[in-house]
């Protein structure tokens, strides 16, 4: 189960990594419902960079090698600002989605 400690050190963890612009996370415990079937369900989290500084897979990597201590299921998914602004306008997409029901963990002063 994740609980604000855990989302701490993930947050501490991925700003340690990328520096973000923001960090957030969706997916069942953004905007779950007591209905839901999941027994342990994973943290899907999203980060916003200011540009992609490598390849989005070599960058996601370190990521991943951050956040391999946690005890449950992640998916991390990286979008640049300008990936992501763009994205956050659409309605059909999962950035859209995520600006308005996701969880704002870190936002960049």
């Amino acid at each position: 189960m994740v609980n604000t400690q855990l989302i701490d050190s993930v947050k501490s963890k991925l700003v340690e990594a990328y520096n973000p612009r923001a960090i957030y996370i969706s997916g069942h415990y953004a905007w779950s419902t007591t209905n839901n079937s999941y027994e342990d369900p994973d943290l899907d989290i999203l980060v916003v960079v200011d540009k992609l500084t490598n390849t989005r897979y070599k960058m996601l990597v370190k990521g991943r090698l951050a956040l391999a201590y946690l005890p449950l299921s992640k998916d991390l998914t990286l979008y640049s600002k300008k990936e992501f602004d763009e994205l956050a306008e659409d309605e059909m997409t999962l950035c859209y989605r995520i600006t308005h029901e996701g969880r704002q963990i870190y936002a960049k002063a």
